[in-house]
């Protein structure tokens, strides 16, 4: 090769576009592990049920936080530390102003919170029923359309994509449990149905695919949480304007049956409200559930589709571990402390759909 087709090549070469990267991981792992202690980081404010349990898990956010931070990241790994950096300054100051207070929460919280009111009747139990089995079949239903326009089929092709229920129950989960818990005098409604079928190699894009997927189903309940809510509101306001003499009992409590007083037909009303507000809550109970990054619930689908790559293996390992983790939850109290957001939040949309309504 002379010295004019050496000069050639390596002009060719400087001209030639440089290889394609591999985009980055829409999170670090530093940010995985921030979103998976913040539900943990609250629990030392029960001290009472968890002794021994103190502010580590606080100050291990705050450290990964500050990593970030002051590290040239992605925009997503900044809002994550800045989310955590908030959450770790607001426990210590929570438990520092209970501490000054010497009033340090240790009661196991329940979801359930009657307040003396009436017992509900056998037909709101059944309607509240009714209202948990169209909301696991809307939850499917969103996971399986999430999944067709992601460019995956199958769920599609398995009659999934639809709002009928007998497509989507699944006997102990969907039929057995919810009754006897529905049933059963106290405690807290849930379910699940059948898993909707996916093929994540099938997605145009397998990340965004999975994440979207795992969201659309919490996004279902969510959304059902606040139309039931505002459903809610707005019956109260037409019963307020309709019969502005009437009063009410338990309208914003969504665990204690509605008593009205001075409104014809009753007993109607009362079955239309309790009905929306089992709506809210049994949504918002779901919501917090699924969100939960535990094996198989679609926060672990979320997690899977945000972690690092070098992540992946790990979290298919820990697929198997789904069952006992979500026991140990279950038997050391620690679900109702994660689920109690939600029922908090249930409780707040009572409360503003009955502040709208004038209603209590």
């Amino acid at each position: 090769m002379n010295e004019e087709e050496t000069e050639m090549a390596v002009s060719d070469l400087a001209a030639a576009p440089p290889p394609p990267l591999s985009p980055p991981p829409p999170l670090s792992r530093s940010a995985v592990w921030i979103l998976v202690l913040i539900p943990v980081a609250f629990i030392p404010m029960f001290r009472a049920t968890f002794p021994h349990f103190g502010l580590w898990p606080a100050a291990i956010v705050a450290i990964l936080s500050l990593r970030l931070l002051t590290a040239s990241l992605s925009a997503a790994d900044r809002a994550v530390a800045r989310a955590g950096l908030g959450v770790a300054i607001a426990v210590a100051a929570l438990t520092a102003v209970t501490l000054l207070a010497g009033d340090l929460p240790g009661s196991v919280p329940s979801l359930v919170m009657e307040q003396g009111g009436k017992t509900s009747d056998w037909w709101i139990k059944g309607a509240t029923f009714l209202v948990l089995i169209c909301s696991i079949s809307l939850h499917e239903c969103a996971h399986a359309a999430s999944a067709w326009y992601s460019g995956d089929s199958t769920a599609k092709d398995a009659g999934r994509l639809t709002l009928n229920p007998i497509r989507h129950v699944e006997l102990f989960g969907t039929i057995i449990l919810p009754a006897i818990l529905t049933f059963l005098p106290g405690g807290f409604v849930f379910g699940w149905a059948k898993p909707v079928p996916v093929s994540p190699f099938r997605f145009r894009n397998i990340r965004r695919g999975r994440v979207a997927t795992s969201v659309a189903g919490v996004a279902a309940n969510l959304t059902l949480a606040l139309f039931f809510a505002s459903a809610l509101g707005a019956i109260g306001i037409i019963l307020h304007s309709s019969h502005p003499d009437m009063t009410s009992q338990g309208f914003m409590n969504p665990w204690r049956q509605v008593e009205f007083a001075g409104l014809p037909a009753a007993s109607a009303w009362v079955l239309l409200v309790e009905t929306l507000k089992a709506g809210v809550s049994l949504n918002m109970i779901l919501f917090s559930l699924n969100i939960l990054p535990v094996p198989p619930l679609d926060g672990f689908g979320l997690l899977e589709g945000i972690a690092p790559r070098a992540v992946q293996p790990l979290l298919a390992r820990a697929r198997g571990l789904g069952m006992f983790v979500f026991l140990a939850l279950i038997f050391t109290k620690a679900l109702d402390y994660l689920l109690l957001p939600g029922a908090m939040i249930a409780l707040f949309l009572n409360y503003i759909a009955g502040a709208f309504a004038k209603l209590g």
